[in-house]
């Protein structure tokens, strides 16, 4: 009874993390379509005005910091919880390891 609690958990937790990587990778692309959306707009008030663009190049700078703190953030967590898990069941985290270095092997062993 309990080793199916743990796996529950184990799977509760590794799927919660892969959510996290999940949310990590489309704030990722948000966060480069934003930028690139914020360059256009910095080089169509360049061709307007110097002050103008030194001034949503700011603007675009803050986001943009602001945006990478915010993910930095969110990545210290969820690099957290898998040390958290990671520690929790340790042999679970090496059997995973394994299998994953196993299944990578196999993908590139040549022919």
């Amino acid at each position: 009874m309990t080793h199916t609690k743990n796996n529950s958990s184990t799977t509760s937790e590794q799927s919660e993390l892969a959510d996290a990587l999940e949310n990590m990778k489309r704030n990722f692309a948000k966060l480069e379509e934003d930028a690139a959306k914020l360059l256009h707009g910095a080089m169509d008030v360049g061709r307007h005005g110097a002050g103008a663009a030194k001034e949503v190049a700011g603007s675009a700078a803050e986001q943009i910091g602001e945006q990478a703190r915010n993910l930095r953030d969110r990545g210290a967590k969820v690099v957290g919880g898998i040390e958290d898990s990671i520690e929790e069941h340790p042999l679970m985290s090496v059997a995973i390891a394994f299998a994953a270095g196993y299944a990578i092997a196999k993908m590139f062993r040549r022919k």
